[in-house]
């Protein structure tokens, strides 16, 4: 996912975390890349949400870098990039 705040409803999810964030003093510019694991347990009673964010231009992008020509080739690579940094040395157990 690669989005911008003005997009974002009051009530989501990205918008919890990001006032969350901001009241422990973390601030993320407006456009910003980012994933959502999701684990459910075997009865799916029970749920686990990561939600991981950067900044799009801490890495020298924007949203418009997307929409120019070969933009699918550099959201492909900067997802992957992503993907790699959020599950590195992570490991979920869930109990």
């Amino acid at each position: 996912m690669a989005d911008s705040r003005k997009d974002w409803s009051d009530d989501s999810d990205i918008t919890h975390v990001l006032r969350l964030l901001e009241q422990k003093g973390y601030h993320l510019d407006d456009e910003v890349m980012g994933i959502r694991l999701v684990r459910l347990d075997g009865n799916e009673k029970q749920e686990l949400m990561l939600i991981y964010l950067e900044d799009l231009a801490r890495y020298g992008l924007s949203i418009a870098s997307f929409e120019d020509p070969g933009g699918d080739l550099k959201w492909k690579a900067a997802y992957a990039e992503l993907r790699n940094r959020t599950l590195s040395g992570m490991q979920i157990d869930m109990k």
